[in-house]
């Protein structure tokens, strides 16, 4: 039993692993110029994200595995093709930093991630990988007034950056995340730029 369950978590760990490469190589290198900062001014783009990772895990595991998207509500699973069982169940979210420093806000996430959790934990079985992504988008500099119906959330960004410099926001609400999960490792993608404002993106890997 030992030796299969060391079998076991490592095709897992694979698994994570061709996410993350799909992460820097599809939205990270990949991605255009301007389309990050794009999606994350003008709204929260948790599904073009989800759709291109599991688009193309689809494309590196559709001769071993199943990979679909909303498999009994959660947003992806890759699936053992004999069995049906589920191998990795990953649920995904996207935030801004300024929605990571403040405990009225914060609370909104990371309550909802650990549902996420427990909703998968049933959905699985011992062997199943439970991972949540968030992505975090990080603007770095208030938003024009002539931008407030292009932004959508010109307001609290700006009254985020109006009381923290964007780098002091990220490194709180990091430390914040932190506090809440023990399995948790933050990334970088890239930065980038739309409507002349700059911005970063990055995510983190939530363990259940």
């Amino acid at each position: 039993m030992a030796v299969i369950l060391r079998r076991i978590n490592k095709m897992t760990t694979n698994l994570i692993r061709k996410v993350q490469n799909i992460i820097n190589q599809n939205i990270g290198i990949g991605s255009t110029s301007e389309m990050i900062a794009y999606f994350g001014l003008t709204s929260k783009s948790e599904l073009q994200y989800r759709d291109i990772i599991a688009f193309n895990l689809y494309k590196e595991l559709k001769n071993e595995y199943f990979v679909t998207r909303e498999w009994n509500k959660c947003d992806l699973a890759v699936l053992d093709k004999r069995t049906g069982e589920p191998i990795l169940l990953i649920e995904f979210k996207v935030c801004y930093n300024v929605d990571l420093y403040k405990p009225s806000t914060i609370k909104e996430y990371t309550n909802s991630i650990k549902n996420d959790i427990e909703k998968s934990k049933k959905l699985g079985n011992k062997y199943t990988e439970i991972y949540s992504i968030m992505f975090i988008f990080k603007p770095e500099q208030i938003i024009p007034d002539y931008l407030k119906k292009i932004v959508k959330y010109q307001s609290s960004i700006n009254s985020g950056l109006k009381k923290l410099d964007h780098a002091n926001l990220n490194d709180i609400g990091e430390a914040n995340l932190r506090h809440e999960f023990e399995n948790i490792e933050f990334y970088h993608i890239r930065k980038d730029n739309a409507f002349g404002i700059n911005c970063n993106l990055g995510y983190c890997i939530i363990k259940e």
